[in-house]
């Protein structure tokens, strides 16, 4: 029976490992540097726009990759669609919130969207495109913060 070679590289000194030399030390790029992040949100506020403002405030990228909590009032609507958003105004648990926000120093704004996913008291699940989420109680968001996101546009023959 044979026992694997080990290839990695190892240097005089030791068994100390060191990388590639094609692999750039993290931050050496200039490019975003990602970082993870528990957010609490304060209860009574909107959601959506107390990520945006965390966003503006410290210059940042976010992306939200989970949520959970309660939602007071909650607008959703459907991607794409002309109808105004449906308004919830009840007791809500948040299932999960997933969106981005990029922050932008540009005039027009800033992209931004929200997915959410909501239960009802009756068992319901609804969810949609959220413009608009009031905590009820504290809502804990775990996200992925960033600064200079590089932009890539797929040329549209990759369809």
């Amino acid at each position: 029976m044979s026992v694997p070679k080990d290839l990695s590289p190892r240097s005089s000194e030791g068994d100390e490992v060191h990388p590639p030399e094609s692999i750039p030390p993290t931050g050496a790029t200039g490019g975003a540097t990602i970082k993870p992040v528990i957010l609490d949100v304060p209860d009574g506020v909107d959601i959506i726009d107390w990520v945006a403002g965390f966003a503006n405030s410290n210059k940042i990228c976010i992306t939200v990759v989970g949520g959970f909590g309660k939602v007071s009032l909650a607008a959703l609507s459907r991607l794409k669609s002309p109808a105004p958003p449906l308004l919830y105004i009840e007791h809500l648990t948040l299932i999960n919130l997933s969106g981005t926000y990029q922050f932008s120093t540009l005039a027009e704004g800033s992209p931004t969207f929200f997915n959410a996913l909501l239960g009802r008291l009756n068992g319901a699940v609804i969810g949609g495109a959220a413009s608009r989420m009031v905590a009820m109680s504290k809502v804990g968001l775990s996200a992925y913060v960033f600064q200079n996101p590089k932009i890539i546009t797929i040329k549209t023959e990759f369809h």
